[in-house]
């Protein structure tokens, strides 16, 4: 391996340099078994859904939405998201709610269609969400049609150039 690990001493975020090219990550998902196993419940996406719907002030939210997850595993994260502050009284001035989760795990991405496909069932018809099953580049979002682009792990979930 030619990679070397990197800290950024002001954040202290690490980062693996040269960056993945798409064949290594595409590998990397095929043969990885370690996502982590989470539920509707589970600690972790129900607060990185509190914490969006704060600072992002979801409650008096006005007009259509349109939020991207890069990297979204099973969809636990945006399925809270929305059934906790979405689907409720306080967001009835969100006209309209598109959800995109681009997931590359050939093993997780049916999960997070199903899941999502029912969050989505129970919004009668304003809520729409869909799972595009690749990496993510960008590619194919509108300029300016996004409100919110969130990943757990974004690093792992970038191309080299």
């Amino acid at each position: 391996c030619q990679r070397k690990l990197y800290e950024c001493t002001v954040s202290g975020v690490f980062i693996y340099l040269p960056l993945f090219n798409t064949s290594e990550l595409e590998t990397m998902y095929r043969v990885y078994d370690g996502q982590n196993t989470l539920s509707l419940t589970h600690f972790r996406p129900n607060e990185q859904a509190a914490m969006i719907a704060s600072a992002m002030q979801l409650s008096s939210w006005r007009g259509p939405l349109h939020i991207v997850e890069a990297g979204c595993a099973g969809g636990h994260f945006l399925a809270v998201l929305a059934k906790s502050h979405l689907l409720n009284e306080t967001a009835r001035a969100v006209t309209s709610v598109s959800l995109s989760c681009f997931e590359a795990d050939p093993k997780m991405a049916p999960a997070a269609q199903k899941l999502l496909g029912q969050v989505q069932s129970m919004s009668k018809g304003w809520l729409q969400a869909r799972v595009v099953r690749s990496l993510f580049t960008g590619v194919g979002l509108q300029p300016a049609s996004v409100d919110l682009v969130s990943s757990s792990h974004v690093l792992e979930h970038m191309l080299a150039a």
